[in-house]
């Protein structure tokens, strides 16, 4: 494309997408939700940047005026299907599952890592629905699903979540379009019907940033105060995905009998941690390569899986040779008796840009100057994605949300099956529907 008909394909802008203003999103307290029991949250951000000339266009921008945010829902109502959503295939959640360890895989950097594989497909689909050619076929071939059976999977997966008491679960989505851009009513419909999106169109000045932080402030509970902070002057798109967990173990562990220990690290370095301890009925796994525990959340929906690399086996070797099939078949054969528990209390954040890991995954085009997302847009032009940053949060202690890994000496010494988690071990959140992992940690180190 010569530079001249990008200007005028950038700087064109669609009216009719422009309708009225919409007050910024209620600000909540920060600290609000820090301090509830169990609480996981992340926030997945793809960002779509195009190299600006000079000289665009920036009437429509001016006119927007600084602060202004503009709702682009305004006419478009997701589609109300009749029935219930049709249930998930074991195909497209093995697909999912897979794709989950694999980016974990590709994530994975030797040190303490954490990501949610469930907020990056829900950010990453919704992009799809925009892609075209080459740049569509390998985000498809990444999932392991074609884009329709991708948009019914989510629909079926979000409309259908489990919420109880002591376990909830929430998903949003929204799309933030730079107000001098334009985007196609295809677009936000399909991401609309299939992921209840918002969208804004927005001047991307220091406005957009705070309306931004805010709206994934509110939607994490607090977790996530600040996801961004500046936008890149060659910036025209967001998609962002917040998800929010907070759940109270269904057996508690007992302050009581929480005690000071050790951890050793992969580098033989011990660290100073609060083990809790429980001699409790659990689900648990054992393979060739490690041992674990499947812990449950109140309701049963959601579980805690802790996978501990059995003796000589590198923690890195072990996540190495993690797949979806495998992950699955092992969570399937899970025994339950009587067990011993030892599991430092930690709290993790972590920051990731995971495009290398989704390059790495096949989704090359997606990253290029030679990316098709017309179906954003209507038009064919050098829109990329730019970066991919993810922020996550994952608290564990004795009431809720927690992370674990299993040893095998208790296995040896013991009636009861023990589990030690003293040294580096793998750990994941799971719906025990479909295991499909909406997050997967690596722990090598509970003190940072």
């Amino acid at each position: 494309m010569k530079r001249d008909d990008l200007v005028r394909a950038i700087g064109e802008i669609d009216d009719d997408l422009i309708l009225q203003a919409d007050a910024p999103p209620k600000k909540t307290n920060a600290f609000r939700g820090w301090k509830r029991w169990g609480t996981v949250a992340a926030c997945f951000v793809l960002l779509f940047a195009i190299l600006f000339p000079l000289g665009i266009r920036l009437a429509k921008r001016n006119a927007v005026g600084q602060g202004l945010t503009y709702d682009l829902m305004e006419g478009i109502v997701p589609r109300q299907r009749s029935g219930i959503p049709a249930p998930i295939t074991n195909d497209a959640a093995t697909a999912a599952t897979d794709f989950s360890v694999r980016l974990f895989r590709e994530a994975y950097d030797g040190n303490n890592t954490l990501i949610s594989p469930l907020s990056a497909m829900l950010a990453l689909a919704m992009t799809a629905n925009g892609a075209k050619g080459k740049t569509l076929s390998q985000m498809e071939s990444a999932f392991g699903m074609s884009l329709d059976d991708l948009n019914e999977f989510f629909y079926s997966y979000r409309t259908g979540l489990a919420q109880t008491e002591k376990c909830k679960l929430t998903l949003a989505n929204s799309i933030w379009l730079h107000s001098s851009s334009n985007v196609r009513s295809a677009f936000l419909q399909t991401n609309a019907d299939y992921y209840g999106a918002d969208a804004f169109a927005a001047p991307f000045d220091k406005s957009t940033i705070r309306q931004i932080n805010e709206w994934v402030n509110e939607k994490t509970d607090g977790m996530i105060p600040e996801l961004i902070d500046e936008i890149p002057g060659d910036t025209v798109l967001y998609l962002i995905n917040a998800l929010f967990f907070d759940a109270e173990w269904a057996n508690p562990f007992s302050p009581r009998n929480t005690q000071p220990g050790t951890f050793t690290k992969e580098n033989g370095e011990r660290v100073k941690v609060d083990l809790m301890i429980a001699e409790e009925v659990c689900d648990y796994v054992v393979s060739d390569q490690a041992q674990g525990i499947v812990k449950y959340y109140g309701g049963g929906e959601y579980a805690f899986v802790a996978l501990l690399p059995n003796k000589y086996v590198l923690l890195s070797d072990f996540v190495a040779s993690l797949d979806g099939g495998s992950l699955r078949s092992l969570l399937t054969n899970r025994q339950t008796g009587e067990v011993r528990i030892r599991l430092p209390k930690y709290e993790v954040e972590y920051t990731v840009d995971l495009s290398d890991a989704l390059q790495n995954m096949g989704m090359t085009a997606a990253f290029g100057g030679k990316a098709d997302f017309s179906g954003i847009t209507g038009r064919r032009r050098d829109l990329r994605v730019d970066s991919v940053v993810q922020k996550t949060f994952f608290s564990v202690d004795e009431n809720g949300t927690r992370a674990g890994a299993a040893t095998e000496s208790g296995l040896y010494m013991s009636v009861k099956p023990t589990f030690v988690f003293t040294r580096p071990f793998v750990y994941m959140l799971v719906d025990t529907r479909n295991y499909l992992p909406l997050f997967i940690g690596a722990m090598n180190d509970p003190t940072k």
